[in-house]
């Protein structure tokens, strides 16, 4: 809702994009994005903003639900997303996009555990680990204390990593690829291991 929408930048000075005929053209505003036919870029990073801060209202409301309730202390809460969103970095010119690219602002997400009451010996962690939505199944099925799911071999609990107990053999990079669009867009590999990162488009 327009009611979180406050940035800042909407009010400064801002770049003016073309608006797009197609979803995936480089340098241009995705048509499925196009807002009141708008061209300059702060109109979208601050109603990207708003987006974020009416999740965060949402959340708010949800654990007060769950403080009300007596239930806050005793649950396994997890939040994170499936995706993060280009916006208007000028290196690859990809604007408000998201699945058909894999560079740091779509694949480097939060991911935010809490886990029940004395589930975190000396509390608060920052990891910064390779992870991926996968390793999420794992964690709920340890932390509710049932067997790893053999049939699926993606995966890893990462219970360790928030109890302070991280395994040594946690993976040291990452792979990922996308499907690409057919022949709408090329489908993009990436390599990240420690600071360095490769991206390839096939």
């Amino acid at each position: 809702p327009d009611r979180f929408v406050g940035d800042a930048q909407a009010g400064g000075p801002s770049p003016m994009l073309p608006l797009g005929q197609g979803d995936w053209v480089r340098g241009e505003i995705p048509a499925y994005q196009a807002l009141e036919g708008r061209r300059d870029a702060a109109f979208y990073v601050a109603r990207y903003d708003g987006e974020i801060r009416y999740t965060d209202a949402a959340l708010g409301g949800l654990f007060d639900g769950l403080k009300d309730r007596g239930l806050y202390e005793r649950s396994l809460i997890a939040i994170t997303a499936d995706h993060g969103e280009t916006l208007v970095e000028p290196g690859h010119q990809r604007y408000f996009s998201h699945g058909t690219v894999a560079y740091e602002e779509t694949v480097r997400i939060p991911l935010v555990i809490k886990p029940p009451a004395g589930g975190t010996p000396g509390g608060r962690r920052d990891e910064i680990r390779f992870a991926g939505t996968c390793d999420l199944y794992a964690t709920i099925l340890e932390a509710a204390g049932l067997p790893p799911d053999t049939t699926r071999r993606e995966g890893r609990s990462l219970l360790g990593l928030v109890e302070g107990r991280p395994p040594a053999d946690w993976p040291q990079a990452a792979v990922t690829q996308g499907a690409g669009l057919g022949g709408v867009m090329c489908t993009q590999r990436m390599l990240r291991k420690g600071t360095l990162k490769y991206v390839f488009d096939a």
